[in-house]
């Protein structure tokens, strides 16, 4: 049952970001300390990788494509 909450909050977050524009750990961080009782510390450390890791992606995925002007990079 616990993933099912999991996945729903992951979707709530995402579909939040998305509509709003807000970062999904808004949501994702009150609900994590709500629903699951996760203490604050680790609500918040979750949060920021899983925002490490979109970033990551996000830049990886440019960088194959070549969108990513490497001059401005260094600078």
């Amino acid at each position: 049952m616990a993933e099912i909450w999991a996945v729903l909050i992951g979707f709530i977050a995402g579909i939040a970001a998305t509509f709003f524009g807000i970062g999904g750990p808004v949501i994702a961080i009150p609900l994590l300390n709500i629903v699951f009782g996760v203490p604050p510390l680790l609500s918040v450390g979750t949060a920021i990788f899983l925002a490490v890791l979109n970033a990551a992606s996000g830049t990886f995925s440019y960088s194959t494509k070549g969108l990513i002007d490497k001059k401005f990079v260094v600078v």
